[in-house]
């Protein structure tokens, strides 16, 4: 015979028929691509491979390259989620912090539990009292980087967190957050003793303070104790800048409304006074807080004022 015949086996076929080419050649011609064919004894069937296959199969190759690259470059795989690391301890760390659930780092002075050490390093400096961090500007110090990050905004005037709704900006995202509930009227924190409700945590946690009487800010010139930060800071104007003095015991004020309290006490006014047990008070903060410990039940939570 004249004609020529391919014998290229297929991997996985023992046995092979030679197939005339000829009856291709049409084929061969319009596509350009080499073409092998061959009959299988079993089947009959006649597959073609192409140069198509053979594209496949570079780009397979390329794509199988990448995959030996990856394992190369980050050879420890996890076996939970598959994620891959260049070092045994990163893979290590991965495990403790992301599926184990391993706390093996405990303070010594409240034996709360840290997954890593780095945790706990910077949770000691809360009982050391140590900051590290310092702003360049006003040299306020800070337990954290990223809380020095925040207070630099201060001085930048950097406001990145902007109200979709009224457009006011903020400098850190917790106060946009308790901000969108004056739009949508969210008032999701509950005090368990009063049942008032709040807008966000941290209003709910200085309220719980006037059930329990906690008043962690001390002034540190005449020892008055204060619920709230902001309070005791507008009481140290009073030792700063005294503009208004007492003609009693001749104490000096900042505000006018301080000195008209201070003068309860010569004068023995107590314009509040409770609803329910009568009890009189010189500020209608001693009312609001007498109302929460004694009588939180009974008035609902709000306070009830006679004068």
């Amino acid at each position: 015979m004249s004609a020529s015949h391919s014998t290229t086996p297929l991997s996985g076929c023992t046995d092979h028929i030679p197939v005339d080419n000829s009856r291709h050649q049409s084929t061969s011609t319009a596509s350009n691509a080499p073409v092998s064919t061959y009959r299988t004894r079993r089947t009959g069937h006649v597959p073609v491979v192409s140069s198509t296959h053979q594209t496949t199969s570079a780009a397979s190759n390329e794509d199988s390259g990448k995959k030996t690259r990856c394992t190369t470059h980050r050879p420890y795989k996890c076996d939970v989620c598959e994620l891959r690391f260049s070092k045994s301890a990163y893979l290590k760390k991965h495990h403790l912090t992301t599926h184990g659930g391993e706390r093996p780092y405990s303070c010594v002075e409240c034996s709360v539990d840290f997954p890593r050490a780095t945790d706990l390093k910077r949770h000691m400096r809360t009982h050391t009292g140590e900051k590290p961090f310092s702003c360049g500007v006003c040299k306020r110090t800070f337990i954290q980087p990223g809380n020095l990050q925040i207070h630099m905004r201060i001085h930048t005037g950097e406001r990145p967190f902007s109200c979709r709704v009224c457009k006011v900006t903020f400098s850190q995202s917790n106060n946009l957050k308790r901000h969108m509930t004056v739009h949508t009227g969210e008032r999701q924190y509950s005090c368990n003793v009063c049942k008032k409700k709040f807008m966000s945590s941290s209003d709910l946690r200085i309220h719980a303070r006037i059930h329990t009487g906690e008043r962690p800010y001390t002034c540190y010139v005449c020892q008055n104790t204060f619920i709230q930060y902001s309070a005791l800071k507008s009481h140290l104007l009073s030792h700063q800048n005294s503009s208004f003095t007492c003609e009693v015991c001749n104490r000096k004020f900042a505000h006018s409304g301080n000195l008209k309290i201070h003068m309860r006490l010569h004068t023995g006014e107590r314009p509040f006074s409770c609803s329910v047990c009568g009890a009189k008070f010189l500020q209608g903060g001693g009312l609001k807080r007498h109302v929460a410990v004694h009588h939180a039940g009974k008035v609902r939570g709000k306070t009830t004022a006679r004068m």
